[in-house]
Protein backbone atom coordinates (compact mmCIF):
# COMPACT_ATOMS: atom_id res chain seq x y z
CA UNK A 1 0.00 0.00 0.00
CA UNK A 2 1.39 3.37 -1.02
CA UNK A 3 1.80 6.33 1.33
CA UNK A 4 -0.84 8.23 -0.66
CA UNK A 5 -3.36 5.39 -0.26
CA UNK A 6 -2.73 5.34 3.49
CA UNK A 7 -3.30 9.10 3.73
CA UNK A 8 -6.57 8.84 1.81
CA UNK A 9 -8.00 6.24 4.21
CA UNK A 10 -10.61 7.20 6.76
CA UNK A 11 -9.69 6.65 10.41
CA UNK A 12 -11.98 3.61 10.49
CA UNK A 13 -10.35 2.15 7.36
CA UNK A 14 -6.86 2.79 8.70
CA UNK A 15 -7.65 1.06 11.99
CA UNK A 16 -9.22 -1.87 10.15
CA UNK A 17 -6.13 -2.18 7.94
CA UNK A 18 -3.84 -2.10 10.99
CA UNK A 19 -5.86 -4.88 12.63
CA UNK A 20 -5.72 -6.90 9.43
CA UNK A 21 -1.97 -6.36 9.10
CA UNK A 22 -1.36 -7.47 12.67
CA UNK A 23 -3.45 -10.62 12.31
CA UNK A 24 -2.46 -11.78 8.83
CA UNK A 25 -0.20 -14.78 8.50
CA UNK A 26 0.67 -15.11 12.20
CA UNK A 27 2.35 -11.71 11.95
CA UNK A 28 3.21 -11.83 15.65
CA UNK A 29 5.23 -15.04 15.36
CA UNK A 30 8.98 -14.89 15.72
CA UNK A 31 11.27 -16.35 13.08
CA UNK A 32 10.63 -19.73 14.65
CA UNK A 33 7.23 -21.13 15.62
CA UNK A 34 7.01 -20.00 19.22
CA UNK A 35 3.28 -20.68 19.18
CA UNK A 36 4.06 -24.34 18.47
CA UNK A 37 6.42 -24.39 21.43
CA UNK A 38 3.74 -22.93 23.67
CA UNK A 39 1.23 -25.51 22.46
CA UNK A 40 3.70 -28.29 23.28
CA UNK A 41 4.73 -26.71 26.61
CA UNK A 42 8.35 -26.59 25.49
CA UNK A 43 10.24 -23.79 27.18
CA UNK A 44 13.04 -21.68 25.78
CA UNK A 45 16.46 -21.86 27.34
CA UNK A 46 17.62 -18.42 28.44
CA UNK A 47 21.32 -18.32 29.39
CA UNK A 48 22.32 -17.05 32.82
CA UNK A 49 25.69 -15.74 33.98
CA UNK A 50 26.98 -19.32 34.28
CA UNK A 51 25.51 -22.30 32.43
CA UNK A 52 25.93 -26.00 31.83
CA UNK A 53 23.87 -27.75 29.18
CA UNK A 54 23.75 -30.99 27.27
CA UNK A 55 22.93 -30.91 23.55
CA UNK A 56 20.31 -33.36 22.34
CA UNK A 57 20.45 -34.48 18.70
CA UNK A 58 17.62 -36.90 17.87
CA UNK A 59 18.95 -37.42 14.31
CA UNK A 60 22.44 -38.47 15.48
CA UNK A 61 24.72 -39.64 13.80
CA UNK A 62 23.51 -37.55 10.85
CA UNK A 63 23.86 -33.81 10.60
CA UNK A 64 24.97 -31.15 13.06
CA UNK A 65 23.64 -30.72 16.61
CA UNK A 66 22.20 -27.33 15.69
CA UNK A 67 20.20 -25.87 12.81
CA UNK A 68 21.31 -22.70 11.03
CA UNK A 69 18.84 -20.13 9.75
CA UNK A 70 19.16 -16.59 8.35
CA UNK A 71 17.08 -13.94 10.07
CA UNK A 72 16.23 -10.30 9.42
CA UNK A 73 16.04 -8.83 12.92
CA UNK A 74 14.37 -5.82 14.51
CA UNK A 75 12.26 -5.00 11.46
CA UNK A 76 9.44 -2.47 11.60
CA UNK A 77 7.97 -0.50 14.45
CA UNK A 78 7.26 -3.69 16.41
CA UNK A 79 10.86 -5.01 16.32
CA UNK A 80 9.84 -8.19 14.50
CA UNK A 81 12.12 -10.98 13.32
CA UNK A 82 11.61 -12.57 9.91
CA UNK A 83 13.25 -15.63 8.44
CA UNK A 84 14.94 -14.65 5.17
CA UNK A 85 13.08 -16.19 2.23
CA UNK A 86 16.24 -16.45 0.13
CA UNK A 87 19.37 -17.05 2.21
CA UNK A 88 20.44 -20.45 3.42
CA UNK A 89 18.66 -22.34 0.66
CA UNK A 90 15.22 -21.36 1.89
CA UNK A 91 13.97 -21.11 -1.69
CA UNK A 92 10.71 -19.47 -0.66
CA UNK A 93 10.84 -16.85 -3.40
CA UNK A 94 12.24 -13.30 -3.52
CA UNK A 95 12.71 -11.83 -0.07
CA UNK A 96 11.19 -8.31 0.16
CA UNK A 97 13.65 -7.31 2.88
CA UNK A 98 16.63 -8.39 0.77
CA UNK A 99 15.17 -6.43 -2.16
CA UNK A 100 14.96 -3.31 0.02
CA UNK A 101 18.53 -3.93 1.16
CA UNK A 102 19.71 -4.06 -2.46
CA UNK A 103 17.90 -0.79 -3.15
CA UNK A 104 19.54 0.82 -0.12
CA UNK A 105 22.94 -0.37 -1.34
CA UNK A 106 22.31 1.05 -4.81
CA UNK A 107 21.52 4.50 -3.43
CA UNK A 108 24.44 4.44 -0.99
CA UNK A 109 22.41 4.08 2.21
CA UNK A 110 24.98 2.04 4.17
CA UNK A 111 23.04 2.29 7.43
CA UNK A 112 19.88 0.71 6.00
CA UNK A 113 21.98 -1.84 4.14
CA UNK A 114 23.45 -2.90 7.47
CA UNK A 115 20.08 -2.87 9.25
CA UNK A 116 18.51 -5.19 6.68
CA UNK A 117 21.39 -7.63 6.53
CA UNK A 118 20.23 -11.12 7.60
CA UNK A 119 22.06 -12.51 10.61
CA UNK A 120 22.92 -16.16 11.16
CA UNK A 121 21.26 -17.84 14.12
CA UNK A 122 21.30 -21.38 15.44
CA UNK A 123 18.55 -23.44 17.01
CA UNK A 124 19.48 -26.25 19.41
CA UNK A 125 17.70 -28.72 21.67
CA UNK A 126 19.36 -28.57 25.09
CA UNK A 127 18.83 -29.75 28.64
CA UNK A 128 19.76 -27.32 31.40
CA UNK A 129 21.93 -29.31 33.81
CA UNK A 130 22.21 -26.42 36.26
CA UNK A 131 18.61 -27.11 37.26
CA UNK A 132 18.66 -30.92 37.30
CA UNK A 133 20.92 -33.58 35.80
CA UNK A 134 17.99 -35.80 34.78
CA UNK A 135 17.97 -36.50 31.03
CA UNK A 136 14.57 -37.07 29.43
CA UNK A 137 12.45 -35.63 26.63
CA UNK A 138 10.23 -33.54 28.91
CA UNK A 139 13.24 -31.51 30.12
CA UNK A 140 14.39 -30.45 26.65
CA UNK A 141 14.34 -26.72 25.89
CA UNK A 142 14.88 -24.73 22.71
CA UNK A 143 18.00 -22.58 22.64
CA UNK A 144 18.17 -20.00 19.84
CA UNK A 145 21.22 -17.79 19.62
CA UNK A 146 23.63 -15.89 17.39
CA UNK A 147 25.95 -18.04 15.27
CA UNK A 148 28.70 -15.46 15.57
CA UNK A 149 28.51 -15.01 19.33
CA UNK A 150 27.83 -18.59 20.38
CA UNK A 151 28.32 -21.31 17.79
CA UNK A 152 31.65 -20.02 16.54
CA UNK A 153 32.93 -19.85 20.11
CA UNK A 154 31.65 -23.37 20.83
CA UNK A 155 33.42 -24.72 17.73
CA UNK A 156 36.71 -23.26 18.93
CA UNK A 157 36.40 -25.46 22.02
CA UNK A 158 35.28 -28.69 20.35
CA UNK A 159 37.70 -28.60 17.42
CA UNK A 160 41.46 -28.65 17.10
CA UNK A 161 43.96 -28.98 14.26
CA UNK A 162 46.12 -32.11 14.28
CA UNK A 163 49.45 -32.03 12.41
CA UNK A 164 49.70 -34.82 9.82
CA UNK A 165 52.88 -36.91 9.30
CA UNK A 166 53.08 -35.95 5.63
CA UNK A 167 52.53 -32.29 6.33
CA UNK A 168 49.44 -30.17 6.69
CA UNK A 169 46.77 -30.36 9.38
CA UNK A 170 43.48 -32.15 9.88
CA UNK A 171 40.61 -30.81 11.97
CA UNK A 172 39.50 -33.10 14.79
CA UNK A 173 36.05 -32.52 16.25
CA UNK A 174 34.82 -33.63 19.66
CA UNK A 175 31.27 -34.89 19.12
CA UNK A 176 29.31 -33.50 22.05
CA UNK A 177 25.94 -34.99 21.04
CA UNK A 178 26.80 -38.72 20.88
CA UNK A 179 24.00 -40.38 22.92
CA UNK A 180 26.37 -43.07 24.19
CA UNK A 181 29.23 -40.73 25.11
CA UNK A 182 27.99 -37.14 25.30
CA UNK A 183 29.74 -34.10 26.68
CA UNK A 184 28.15 -31.42 28.81
CA UNK A 185 29.10 -27.89 27.80
CA UNK A 186 29.67 -25.18 30.39
CA UNK A 187 29.94 -21.52 29.44
CA UNK A 188 29.44 -18.04 30.81
CA UNK A 189 27.50 -15.05 29.58
CA UNK A 190 27.83 -11.34 30.22
CA UNK A 191 26.25 -8.21 28.82
CA UNK A 192 23.14 -7.70 26.74
CA UNK A 193 22.39 -6.67 23.17
CA UNK A 194 25.48 -5.14 21.57
CA UNK A 195 27.56 -5.95 24.63
CA UNK A 196 26.50 -9.60 24.77
CA UNK A 197 29.34 -12.10 25.03
CA UNK A 198 29.63 -15.86 25.57
CA UNK A 199 32.95 -17.14 26.89
CA UNK A 200 34.68 -19.71 29.07
CA UNK A 201 33.51 -22.75 27.10
CA UNK A 202 34.54 -26.06 28.62
CA UNK A 203 33.59 -29.73 28.25
CA UNK A 204 33.00 -32.42 30.81
CA UNK A 205 31.63 -35.92 30.75
CA UNK A 206 27.90 -35.89 30.14
CA UNK A 207 25.06 -38.26 30.97
CA UNK A 208 24.47 -40.97 28.31
CA UNK A 209 20.97 -40.92 26.88
CA UNK A 210 20.98 -43.68 24.27
CA UNK A 211 18.15 -45.38 26.17
CA UNK A 212 15.94 -42.27 25.99
CA UNK A 213 13.38 -41.65 23.25
CA UNK A 214 13.53 -38.12 21.80
CA UNK A 215 11.57 -38.90 18.64
CA UNK A 216 8.63 -36.79 19.84
CA UNK A 217 10.69 -33.60 19.53
CA UNK A 218 9.83 -31.63 16.39
CA UNK A 219 12.66 -31.56 13.86
CA UNK A 220 14.44 -28.21 14.18
CA UNK A 221 13.87 -27.28 10.49
CA UNK A 222 10.12 -27.71 11.10
CA UNK A 223 10.25 -24.94 13.70
CA UNK A 224 11.32 -22.30 11.18
CA UNK A 225 8.55 -19.83 10.43
CA UNK A 226 8.54 -18.64 6.81
CA UNK A 227 6.05 -15.80 6.66
CA UNK A 228 4.21 -14.76 3.48
CA UNK A 229 5.99 -12.21 1.30
CA UNK A 230 3.20 -9.73 1.92
CA UNK A 231 3.99 -9.66 5.64
CA UNK A 232 7.63 -8.83 4.94
CA UNK A 233 6.60 -6.12 2.48
CA UNK A 234 4.35 -4.48 5.07
CA UNK A 235 7.06 -4.65 7.73
CA UNK A 236 9.69 -2.84 5.65
CA UNK A 237 7.29 0.05 5.08
CA UNK A 238 8.03 1.06 8.67
CA UNK A 239 11.82 0.65 8.47
CA UNK A 240 13.90 -0.71 11.37
CA UNK A 241 14.41 0.49 14.91
CA UNK A 242 18.13 0.86 14.09
CA UNK A 243 18.93 -0.88 17.38
CA UNK A 244 20.62 -4.03 16.15
CA UNK A 245 21.19 -6.78 18.68
CA UNK A 246 22.39 -10.34 18.95
CA UNK A 247 20.69 -10.83 22.27
CA UNK A 248 19.38 -14.42 22.31
CA UNK A 249 15.99 -13.05 23.28
CA UNK A 250 14.47 -9.61 23.11
CA UNK A 251 10.87 -9.86 24.16
CA UNK A 252 8.78 -10.95 27.09
CA UNK A 253 8.47 -14.39 25.47
CA UNK A 254 11.80 -15.18 27.13
CA UNK A 255 9.81 -16.04 30.22
CA UNK A 256 8.89 -19.73 30.54
CA UNK A 257 6.14 -20.38 28.03
CA UNK A 258 4.16 -22.27 30.64
CA UNK A 259 5.13 -21.69 34.27
CA UNK A 260 2.75 -24.43 35.45
CA UNK A 261 4.03 -27.99 35.35
CA UNK A 262 2.29 -30.20 32.81
CA UNK A 263 1.25 -33.76 33.49
CA UNK A 264 1.00 -34.86 29.85
CA UNK A 265 4.07 -36.36 28.18
CA UNK A 266 5.65 -34.59 25.21
CA UNK A 267 4.46 -37.44 22.97
CA UNK A 268 0.87 -36.78 24.08
CA UNK A 269 1.27 -33.03 23.60
CA UNK A 270 2.64 -33.51 20.08
CA UNK A 271 -0.25 -35.81 19.21
CA UNK A 272 -2.75 -33.26 20.53
CA UNK A 273 -1.02 -30.43 18.65
CA UNK A 274 -1.23 -32.36 15.36
CA UNK A 275 -4.88 -33.14 16.05
CA UNK A 276 -5.64 -29.47 16.72
CA UNK A 277 -3.80 -28.43 13.53
CA UNK A 278 -5.84 -30.88 11.45
CA UNK A 279 -9.06 -29.59 12.95
CA UNK A 280 -8.26 -25.93 12.32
Amino acid sequence: MSEQEQQEMSVEEAIAQRVQDAAAGDFGERYYKNEMLKSLDIEEFVPKATNIVQFIQPAFPKGYWGYLCHVHRWIGADNLDFTCLEKGGAGKGPCPICIERDRASARGDDEMKKDYRPSKRYLYWVIDLSEDVTINVDRVKLFQVSEYLFDQELLKRVSRNIAQPGGGVKAEITIISNPKKPFAVSFSKKGEKRGLEFFGFDLQEGTPFADQDFSALPALPDLINYQPQENLKRAVQYGTTRVQSDDPGHSDSDAPVNPEATTASLQDRVAQYKKDQEAS
